[in-house]
């Protein structure tokens, strides 16, 4: 337990950013940012191209993508003249193939990518036995294939950089104990969390891999103002930053940590919760079908 708070006053007290362009970029690097549209991806966005990186951002709205460049670029000002940006239609929902994304790596094969965020994801709450069969095909897409695929097509690119380079996996702090209501996300961002780590420790001599345990952020996959242990995109992101290349999972904010502490030895009372919501959303879809 000392340990433990130890390393939580290093990490939160002490700890500073590494020059994550001067480890990870050049002139010509890029950060490629999945689901960087929305929310804590495009929060993604605006840091890095703070920290001097070019943003390749890939979505599945091309008008949406165009609508947040233009806004980037607004919020960057004058620095944003020194900087690329490019856009990549990509629907993750509906990509279950390695070769869809050995596909989607040649739209970008021309670029260093330097920093790759996979932070694209979706959550859908409701019994296993009552989500429709798109819903749970969707999540385990975009929850876990979208992941490990698209980093086993980017991996030799990033492992032969004369620099190192940089990989985000967006897991979830409802990964660290099996969660009923949700129970598809759960077992994804799990899963996302276990090869994080465990090929963060194979690829560690040339490539640094962050799982990010994240806990509740006001986003739009959940809506309300940040108060109490929910954080903001901004927060939460900053929090990731700190810790690239530092370790191998962060659960970024201190708020985060403590969602993950309650999910893994207070899980009776998560359970409960979640199952609440479950039955809320199965009444939900009853009365609609009733209707």
């Amino acid at each position: 337990m000392l340990v433990g708070l130890l390393k939580l006053i290093k990490q939160y007290i002490f700890r500073r950013e590494l020059d994550l362009h001067q480890v990870y970029g050049g002139k010509e690097s890029w950060a490629l940012v999945t689901g960087g549209s929305d929310g804590i991806g495009f929060q993604y966005c605006i840091d890095l191209a703070k920290r001097g990186f070019n943003i390749c951002i890939v979505s599945r709205n091309a008008e949406k993508i165009d609508l947040k460049i233009q806004e980037l670029k607004q919020i960057l000002g004058d620095q944003a003249s020194s900087l690329k940006f490019r856009s990549v239609v990509a629907d993750f929902s509906k990509m279950s193939q390695i070769s869809q994304y050995q596909e989607l790596a040649t739209k970008v094969q021309d670029i260093d990518v330097g920093m790759l965020i996979l932070n694209a994801g979706t959550a859908v709450f409701g019994k296993f036995q009552n989500l429709t069969d798109q819903e749970v095909e969707e999540l385990v897409n975009l929850n876990a294939i979208h992941n490990v695929y698209l980093f086993k097509v980017f991996v030799d690119k990033l492992y032969l950089r004369q620099k190192r380079s940089a990989v985000v996996l967006l897991s979830s702090a409802l990964g660290l104990s099996p969660v009923p209501g949700i129970a598809v996300y759960s077992a994804s961002k799990a899963f996302l969390r276990h090869i994080g780590i465990g090929v963060g420790k194979e690829v560690r001599d040339k490539i640094d891999i962050q799982t990010f345990v994240c806990g509740q952020v006001n986003t739009s996959l959940n809506p309300g103002q940040a108060s109490g242990l929910k954080t903001t995109a901004v927060m939460s992101v900053k929090n990731s930053l700190r810790d690239i290349g530092q370790d191998l999972a962060t659960a970024g904010p201190i708020q985060h940590v403590l969602q993950g502490w309650i999910v893994k030895n207070l899980s009776f009372g998560v359970d409960k919760i979640m199952l609440k919501a479950a039955e809320k959303k199965s009444i939900e879809i009853s009365a609609k079908k009733i209707q």
